[in-house]
């Protein structure tokens, strides 16, 4: 009984299937019918193809469709243009019920304006002219030197998606590097671009892409070495002269001659300071390495140039969290070492770093490094931190000038390990890591690993050794050579220079 029933029903199964594809498909008048009741302003529908009819799974259960391509076509709704038409690209669908197909929507695919004047020559190439590097941002790298002028082909077909963006193929003959090898071709290149305004023109914004089909080779060659490594690229021909606009915009720093690392530091924190965004820039593009740059001009920032100096800008001048509110007017020197300085921020919990060195006989920035809080409560707590510091102690002037020009018989302080106190002496010479001294207070002599010049000032700050062996602050109101006037609780008393201490 099974071998009969189970071909018996595969055949029933066939025959149903065959009754709903062989249907009755709706004629083209009845479609036409039914895009016009539900499109009731199309003035033209156009039918096309024979039509499928096929079985889908939609909705949890099998379905018989019909579709067919259809092309409908409305009057334009632009006073600008009354002559242009809408034109919509899509397919009507039929959905089977009983023994025929009813209406189920129309999709649109595409649609096009047509009838419309061609965009103003000269306003498109004048738009692309200014956007060129938009134009071949994806040639820009391999294209030698610049392009030609854009052309319009004579033949231009203008399509228009809306009044609002059309697009269209453009021409242009460029040489391009084939590899790294140094081969090279000259080539005529087509493009495929769409512009986008407003009622058929005032254009805003593009873009462009190489066609498909559109390149024929003119001419090949190829580069030696050395050619090869002074080919300027159309990339780096738009970086040059998009530096010098930026070059030419730039505000005019007045920088100094300096005397040291620690006088560029001043200056360098001075500008930052300030928190002046083309200030800054200038700076940056004045004062930078030239490792910062391309070669040969180093006018165009390199991408380590690229990255550093928006950065630094972001944290001067326009992030939310600034330098100028998280560091003193005159900052505190954290540490030194041969090329750099670190000097802290207001509440000694972060810092920054200037690495300084010489290039071609002028002062110049190897690195900067600025660690800004960016926590909203510290950063608040930061900036409202006053700044009291207002001249370099006598150790900071000392370790700024340095013992390189010291002479014999040169005051300076002397650093005591054992008590970490800085001691005025004589310096008397210089052998195997240890500077002989010979100490004001008591002319002994001694030997130390490090000492600064010495030169005190009024309001230093210095030390002085009561009877009970206890250290107290003064501040010196005078100096006359080794005599000094200090303010002793209050009293402005005679003392000696060989008498006061000092600590960092």
């Amino acid at each position: 009984m099974k071998k009969i029933t189970i071909p018996f029903l595969f055949l029933c199964l066939v025959s149903l299937v065959a009754t709903s594809l062989s249907l009755a498909q709706p004629s083209e008048a009845v479609i036409k019918s039914d895009l016009k009741q539900k499109h009731a302003s199309a003035i033209a529908i156009d039918i096309t193809g024979a039509g499928v009819t096929k079985r889908v799974f939609e909705n949890n259960a099998y379905q018989t469709i019909h579709s067919r391509a259809a092309k409908l076509t409305f009057p334009s709704q632009n006073p600008k243009f009354p002559n242009a038409k809408m034109v919509w690209y899509g397919g009507v669908t039929y959905t089977q019920s009983g023994g025929g197909f009813v209406f189920k929507q129309f999709s649109l695919s595409t649609q096009e304006i047509t009838g419309m004047p061609n965009p103003n020559k000269q306003e498109v190439l004048a738009f692309l002219n200014k956007n060129i590097l938009q134009v071949f941002r994806t040639s820009r790298n391999e294209i030698v030197g610049k392009p030609s002028t854009i052309e319009l082909p004579s033949n231009t077909t203008y399509i228009w998606d809306s009044f609002d963006n059309v697009s269209f193929n453009i021409e242009s003959t460029y040489e391009i590097l084939i590899g790294n090898t140094g081969e090279a071709e000259t080539v005529k290149q087509a493009y495929e671009v769409r512009l986008y305004g407003k009622d058929g023109g005032n254009w805003e914004k593009m873009n462009a892409s190489k066609a498909s089909t559109g390149k024929t080779v003119l001419s090949k060659k190829k580069y030696s070495a050395s050619e090869l490594d002074n080919l300027e690229t159309f990339q780096m021909i738009l970086d040059r002269e998009e530096s010098d606009k930026k070059w030419a915009s730039l505000p005019q720093l007045n920088i100094p001659e300096f005397k040291d690392m620690y006088a560029v530091m001043e200056f360098v924190h001075q500008i930052f300071m300030e928190g002046d965004a083309p200030k800054t820039e200038s700076l940056l593009y004045n004062m930078l390495a030239s490792s910062y740059f391309r070669k040969p001009d180093f006018k165009v920032p390199s991408r380590d140039g690229s990255e550093l100096i928006p950065s630094v800008i972001g944290k001067v001048a326009t992030g939310d969290f600034l330098y100028k509110d998280q560091f003193c007017p005159m900052p505190e020197i954290k540490e030194t070492g041969t090329g750099y300085i670190d000097y802290w921020n207001k509440d000694k919990n972060s810092y920054a770093r200037l690495s300084i060195g010489t290039e071609n006989g002028k002062w110049k920035l190897g690195g900067i490094t600025i660690h800004i809080i960016s926590n909203p409560e510290k950063a608040k707590i930061l900036t409202s931190m006053p700044c009291t510091k207002t001249s370099l102690s006598a150790i900071e002037r000392g370790e700024r000038e340095g013992v390189a020009k010291l002479k014999p018989n040169s005051l300076v302080l002397a650093y005591y390990e054992s008590d970490g106190l800085w001691y005025p002496a004589f310096y008397k010479s210089y052998a195997s890591y240890y500077f002989d001294v010979q100490y004001l207070i008591d002319n002994s002599k001694g030997k130390v690993r490090k000492v600064i010049p010495f030169s005190p000032e009024v309001g230093d700050k210095a030390l002085v050794k009561l009877q009970s062996g206890k250290l107290q602050e003064v501040s010196i109101k005078s100096v006359n050579k080794y005599d000094v006037v200090i303010d002793f609780n209050g009293t402005d008393t005679p003392y000696k220079v060989s008498g006061l201490l000092f600590k960092k």
